[in-house]
């Protein structure tokens, strides 16, 4: 007899009870396949389920009383069950649910159930983060935030998946590691490797983007009524009595909040947008930035240096660091991307996401006033939340369906 097939019959009552069972390895995954009193099954493969089968096969042996077989009958209908594992994932996440059919993961909440699922690099840092222990929901809620996204396509979503999970490696950081540490060139790549975006507690990107600092500004010349320039910063200066040599200090606020900066490539070109209530080509810490309308977006996933507010990664914020610039702390609303150019998706991609807004919460050479919480910005409580995910999963889904509908319609055509 074939080791991996074990049966046995047993007749009474003009019924024939019997278990068979094989392990059958010409699948992906090892299952154990059988027949359980003439119905098939097909489980998960384990070395304990196995051993409890040739057990309850050696039972069955014993078995005379048809009270018995039904209890026998009943235990082994529970351990098969029984067998298919928990999911780690959707036991850990309960706003995912898998598709046993596809093995794809979806948002779900009540009985909706988003139609785009979860783009696997986000399962498996979801999964990873699940193994080790580390809490997944700002992942998720980054994805359920993306599902909103009136640009949302099948690519933009892998390309969002691949922008939030990326790493990268601080070359000055690799380098002063090995020659000052003394760590070897493998130990120091562990050290000098960040995630490019970091996600908030809410979902949030937290993005990054160099701003130009204004020194000047304009006023009406009292004398000439016309506009002139002026300095925004009052400045001192001093003279050495012995050497005769004049320093001049400027002296500025002791809050970025009190700094007012410029895009450094576009500076005043480009659609204006809204800093707070103010439209014009300013950035101001602590204050929301917003284009009006989504045509002032190039949602364009393959071109770079077109329209649209520019934020991005550690990476992409290296290209800047050569101008005279500040470095400012943002967060992003997945909602709000347009353009996602990531650095692997195509040649010449800068690595920005081109949004529609975004949010400064600090500046990193300067004190703030306050702290501006992830959780203000994003401003949703439990309750919100949960009407949000089920808004969520019902545009997204129409979102879907439109771009399916479009598909099919050029492919008839």
């Amino acid at each position: 007899m074939n080791l991996n097939e074990l049966n046995f019959l047993f007749i009474t009552s003009n019924f024939i009870h019997m278990l068979i069972y094989n392990v059958n390895t010409a699948t992906a995954d090892k299952r154990i396949t059988g027949i359980l009193n003439g119905v098939s099954f097909n489980v998960t493969f384990s070395d304990a389920l196995l051993a409890t089968l040739a057990a309850a096969q050696k039972d069955l042996e014993s078995i005379e009383e048809v009270e018995a077989y039904d209890k026998w009958l009943a235990d082994v209908k529970a351990v098969l069950e029984a067998s298919e594992p928990t999911d780690t994932i959707t036991e850990a996440c309960k706003d995912l649910m898998l598709d046993t059919k596809t093995g794809h993961y979806y948002v779900k909440v009540d009985n909706k159930i988003s139609k785009h699922p979860v783009p696997e690099l986000l399962v498996d840092v979801i999964l990873e983060s699940v193994e080790k222990n580390i809490d997944a929901t700002p992942i998720v809620k980054a994805w359920i935030r993306f599902l909103r996204n009136p640009n949302f396509t099948t690519r933009k979503a892998e390309l969002f998946a691949s922008y939030i999970t990326a790493t990268i490696i601080d070359s000055e950081e690799l380098e002063r590691l090995q020659i000052e540490e003394g760590f070897t060139y493998e130990k120091a790549v562990d050290r000098a490797t960040y995630n490019d975006v970091a996600i908030t507690n809410e979902g949030l990107i937290v993005a990054k983007k160099y701003a130009r600092l204004l020194t000047q500004g304009w006023e009406i010349d009292q004398e000439t009524n016309q506009p002139k320039k002026v300095d925004l910063f009052p400045t001192t200066k001093t003279i050495n009595q012995f050497s005769g040599e004049v320093t001049e200090t400027v002296h500025y606020p002791d809050f970025a909040e009190d700094l007012t900066f410029e895009p450094p490539v576009q500076g005043r070109s480009g659609n204006a947008f809204l800093c707070g209530e103010i439209e014009d080509h300013i950035i101001k810490v602590g204050q929301k930035h917003e284009l009006k309308d989504w045509s002032m977006v190039n949602t364009n996933d393959d071109t770079t240096c077109v329209k649209g507010l520019h934020v991005g990664g550690l990476q992409y914020v290296a290209s800047y660091k050569s101008l005279n610039c500040q470095l400012l702390d943002c967060f992003v609303d997945p909602a709000d991307i347009g353009a996602i150019c990531g650095w692997s998706n195509f040649e010449g991609s800068d690595g920005a996401i081109r949004v529609k807004s975004y949010f400064v919460y600090g500046a990193t050479d300067g004190r703030t006033k306050g702290i501006y919480h992830s959780s203000k910005y994003a401003a949703m409580k439990d309750a919100e939340w949960e009407a949000y995910k089920a808004q969520a999963i019902e545009e997204g889904n129409k979102i879907v369906a439109e771009v399916t509908e479009s598909v099919n319609d050029f492919d008839v055509n």
